[in-house]
């Protein structure tokens, strides 16, 4: 905000400055209106005219990454119900350019019962709760919130999903042998193979130094799962390409079914 001298504020330079902001595509800003069912936002991240939206709730299921929706709705009724004091959530969206995004969403309710609050583009804050900078997967918080909410939709609807531990054995020695920008360029290799064997609701994460967790929404048997980890190991057994040269990786993998094996996540 601006102020003259004397301490007051001049609201079209500040609203010019508000919009100059927004227009750089890092800022957006909302204002769900409860009692009359009205919406108002100006954000340029997603590159999308988003029209025909009356409610917060409405704004997230159009805005948000389909894997990440749960959890931000989570977040939206936990402010409202109480739980917390400030609505905030961190999800992904999708640009209109195909660009993942990570978002900070935050805002609290002001007079006349109006949500209001702004939306942040962090996609290249290394501190982000929830992405994990070297692959842009979600992180091992997050993915743990995901598989608790995973759990219980299972345990609803009586099927099951499967859950892989993946670690790769000799990631120090690569890094000891050629460095810590040649290990995050495995890490990020290894993190686009595992996005290959995920569809619809599954995800792929990443846990800390060497490991990653791969979350399978939906599965039919043991065998099923047994097979898709045969899979990982045969397609590594091919050397990636870093730095051009060939490395090839050990890696070890460990999985189990929910919610049959624990419900806990």
């Amino acid at each position: 905000m601006l102020f003259d001298k004397k301490g007051s504020m001049d609201e079209h330079e500040a609203h010019d400055i508000i919009e100059n902001v927004v227009a750089a595509g890092d800022i957006g800003m909302f204002s769900w209106h409860m009692h009359t069912g009205t919406f108002e936002l100006i954000e340029h991240i997603s590159g999308y005219r988003l029209q025909g939206i009356h409610s917060l709730p409405d704004f997230l299921e159009r805005y948000v990454f389909p894997k990440d929706l749960e959890i931000a709705l989570q977040d939206l009724n936990n402010y409202l119900n109480g739980k917390e004091e400030v609505f905030q959530s961190t999800f992904r969206v999708l640009d209109s350019k195909d660009k993942m995004h990570w978002v900070f969403c935050k805002g609290t309710i002001m007079e006349s019962n109006k949500l209001a609050g702004l939306i942040y583009d962090v996609s290249a804050n290394k501190m982000l709760k929830g992405n994990d900078y070297t692959t842009n997967l979600v992180d091992a918080k997050y993915l743990t919130r995901k598989l608790g909410n995973a759990i219980q939709n299972k345990q609803k609807e009586n099927s099951i999903g499967a859950l892989l531990y993946l670690e790769i054995d000799n990631l120090h020695s690569l890094i000891n042998h050629y460095g810590f920008k040649f290990g995050s360029i495995v890490l990020y290799q290894m993190s686009r193979i595992l996005l290959n064997f995920t569809s619809g609701k599954d995800e792929v994460s990443r846990f800390p130094n060497d490991k990653f967790m791969l979350l399978i929404d939906n599965v039919t048997s043991n065998d099923e799962i047994k097979n898709l980890g045969k899979k990982i190991i045969k397609m590594l057994e091919a050397p990636l390409i870093v730095e051009g040269l060939p490395v090839y990786l050990n890696v070890s993998i460990g999985m189990t079914l929910f919610p049959d094996a624990d419900k806990d996540a």
